[in-house]
């Protein structure tokens, strides 16, 4: 059996955690094809292709090419974002809220045998009329938007290429990471008067990992700004090298935001680095997470948590919950699964 994979030139990560990498591991043979160039004869070899958040009519076309090139063709198509759903702050809205766009991501993942979402509220709102459970927001709509069969596969770590760190006593000053693009800048906002007191306060380096430059100097000033290698190799070996001691990802509660994986508990914890995250996203309530009701609290309580005698202990147990629960190796068998029964 032979696997096609449309790699996502736009999201390295991606093409690591959700496509290139862990079907690359299955044992089957694997080719990565560019979907802005792609060779018929490379379609034609494969017998299943795997596309990563699907949009367009460009996309759309591929993925009919492919179904028309030989009967028994099979298509799988992975979500990892709610592409109906970017807030007008995301610097994509503008191409993924034209109609067209969104009638294209819907015809792609109806021209597919199998969906991967990576988390279950990505597959509530696609699949059952997206009613999501414990979102305090109404979604408009009546009916499902695909039912096309579905599975979900959380993000998961592979030991091998990043080895758990252990947690070290903390750093004077303490470290504290954010990391992120410039999509995420309304997210930021959310805490703002936690970043204006932990930047007056002494004691704490704040960095900021992926935000452009000019961002970081004109609305964050005292932040360091650290560069972001879009490899995800470099990404990892920068993240280990950075030796922060706490990491934070605030989140507006958003249906986009809310769809989202815990990917940043798992790389802080992975990392030996404490993560600290607003409540109300279920994909964080686990073990190893330090969860905050607004930028008050997280003020009154940063000092203890970034401080506390159980620091240490608290991302032991995160630690312990992610090799049980997002190994890879133990994770990557439904997507074996998926492809024995297509």
């Amino acid at each position: 059996m032979k696997i096609g994979i449309l790699s996502n030139a736009a999201s390295p990560a991606t093409d690591a955690y959700r496509t290139i990498h862990p079907f690359s591991l299955l044992g089957h043979e694997t080719i990565v094809i560019d979907p802005n160039n792609p060779k018929w004869y490379d379609l034609l070899a494969c017998d299943i292709l795997v596309a990563s958040r699907p949009n367009g009519t460009v996309i759309h076309g591929l993925l009919s090419e492919f179904k028309r090139t030989k009967k028994g063709k099979r298509i799988i198509v992975d979500m990892d974002d709610n592409l109906h759903e970017l807030d007008p702050s995301n610097p994509s809205y503008s191409h993924f809220n034209r109609p067209d766009v969104k009638e294209s991501v819907i015809a792609c993942m109806n021209l597919a045998d199998h969906i991967i979402f990576s988390t279950k509220a990505l597959q509530d709102y696609y699949t059952s009329s997206r009613k999501i459970a414990g979102y305090e927001i109404e979604v408009m709509s009546a009916a499902p938007l695909t039912v096309t069969p579905s599975t979900i596969i959380p993000n998961a770590v592979d030991f091998n290429i990043t080895p758990m760190q252990e947690p070290r006593p903390v750093n004077k000053p303490v470290r504290v990471l954010w990391r992120g693009s410039e999509h995420h800048k309304k997210d930021l906002e959310t805490i703002r008067p936690f970043w204006d007191w932990i930047l007056k306060e002494s004691g704490y380096e704040v960095l900021f990992m992926g935000l452009p430059p000019h961002d970081v100097y004109t609305y964050f000033p005292g932040v360091k700004c650290v560069t972001w290698n879009p490899s995800p190799f470099a990404y990892w070996e920068k993240l280990a090298a950075l030796k922060a001691d706490v990491g934070i990802f605030p989140l507006d509660k958003t249906l986009f935001n809310y769809g989202k994986s815990n990917i940043f508990a798992l790389e802080m914890l992975c990392n030996g680095v404490l993560p600290i995250v607003p409540m109300g996203f279920p994909e964080f309530d686990h073990r190893g997470v330090y969860a905050f009701l607004d930028a008050q609290e997280l003020i009154s309580c940063f000092k203890h948590w970034a401080n506390g005698e159980n620091r240490i202990e608290n991302i032991r147990e995160g630690q312990l919950w992610l090799f049980e629960n997002r190994n890879l190796a133990t994770v990557n068998l439904k997507r074996a699964e998926i492809i024995e029964g297509l």
